[in-house]
């Protein structure tokens, strides 16, 4: 259903934008469906899940999505095409009078979404809302768009504190002592299931993702948690109940064994069987080398370009090219030749280094919300 909502917007588009569609159009028309889409029932007034015009203080937030009639998410509509970053005061006023988990703005083709309190940040009310956006969804981006609706707005996932422990990961500094966030584990778990015929005991799909992760695993990832288990083992557990939520593994197979659903199998396929374009790693080099304070070694960057496209990534850009290199690293290397003629990065750097130049971070700063 949410597939054919979101097609549906993208088909009348023009229509839309001729019509000037105004903040009201948008709740109604856009919205809204796919709210309910996601699971959240409208006029449900049991339980008001999912609640209009709720009050917060002298002003009125547009949705809020309650459970045990608790404001979880705060969403606010905007006009088709209105400038989201105008309105970033009035979602924050709303935001710290109440606990909501998440908070969303949207024009209806974009949806940018907020966490007003990260976990274990020192004086939270310090950061800048601007670095607590971890996810900008465009709806014309259609697999994307899905993926991350329901990942971090569908009803399950809201409910069961899915969506903000994502939101949480998703904000989470990579360093060599942080482990490494479990949606890194979701392709690994649906390819071993895949290639086990579509179910395995638990135990030799935990073995077949840890084959498949050798090169990514780390030593934090290797070590012991408290309760016994290798911080590996634990977030493939964590993400396996993600990948239950979103209707990609069966839910109620046999206990132990662990099966791929018909859209879980799906995932793997998608409709076009080409890599990325190069195009596509434009950004994540530039953020890397952002993060790695402007300059770091091919290596290191690559490591840090994979981690910022996990969500991203398909099982054909892992494969290999004839050279033995896989479609993610090739095509990373030659946009980052593209970046040196466009002068984002310099020429002239240390053989082995990558070094972004005052350029690149002007173009950084005025698309990285994009």
């Amino acid at each position: 259903m949410l597939a054919e909502i979101i097609s549906d917007i993208i088909l009348y588009k023009e229509t839309i934008e001729s019509g000037n569609f105004k903040e009201a159009v948008v709740r109604q028309f856009i919205v809204l469906p796919i709210l309910r889409a996601l699971g959240w029932r409208y006029n449900e007034f049991a339980t008001l899940e999912l609640l209009p015009e709720m009050s917060i203080g002298r002003k009125s937030v547009d949705y809020a999505l309650q459970h045990n009639r608790n404001p979880v998410v705060l969403i606010e509509c905007k006009r088709w095409g209105e400038n989201l970053g105008n309105h970033l005061v009035q979602l924050r006023r709303y935001s710290t009078q109440t606990k909501a988990d998440i908070a969303i703005l949207t024009d209806g083709k974009f949806w940018d979404f907020y966490l007003p309190n990260r976990a274990n940040v020192p004086d939270n009310e310090k950061v800048l809302w601007q670095d607590r956006m971890f996810c900008s969804i465009d709806i014309e981006a259609q697999r994307e768009a899905r993926e991350n609706f329901h990942k971090f707005l569908s009803k399950p996932n809201v409910e069961q504190g899915i969506a903000k422990r994502a939101a949480e990961e998703a904000l989470q500094p990579q360093t060599q002592d942080t482990p490494l966030p479990r949606r890194h584990y979701a392709l690994p778990i649906l390819i071993a299931l895949n290639q086990a015929r579509g179910r395995a005991p638990a135990n030799e799909v935990l073995n077949r993702v840890r084959e498949l992760m050798a090169d990514d695993l780390r030593e934090v990832d290797l070590s012991q948690r408290s309760d016994g288990q290798t911080y590996w083992e634990n977030r493939t557990h964590d993400m396996r109940r993600e990948l239950v939520a979103r209707g990609l593994m069966m839910r109620d197979s046999p206990h132990g064994t662990w099966v791929i659903t018909d859209a879980g199998r799906e995932s793997l396929h998608p409709q076009t069987d080409k890599p990325l374009p190069r195009s596509r790693y434009k950004l994540p080099i530039l953020v890397a080398l952002y993060q790695l304070d402007g300059s770091a070694e091919a290596h290191v960057v690559l490591k840090r370009v994979r981690l910022l496209m996990v969500d991203e990534l398909k099982p054909i850009d892992l494969e290999c090219l004839t050279s033995g290199q896989p479609y993610w690293k090739n095509r990373t290397h030659n946009m980052k030749r593209d970046l040196v003629c466009k002068g984002f990065l310099k020429d002239d750097s240390p053989h082995g280094t990558w070094e972004i130049t005052d350029a690149g971070r002007e173009y950084l700063r005025n698309n990285r919300g994009g």
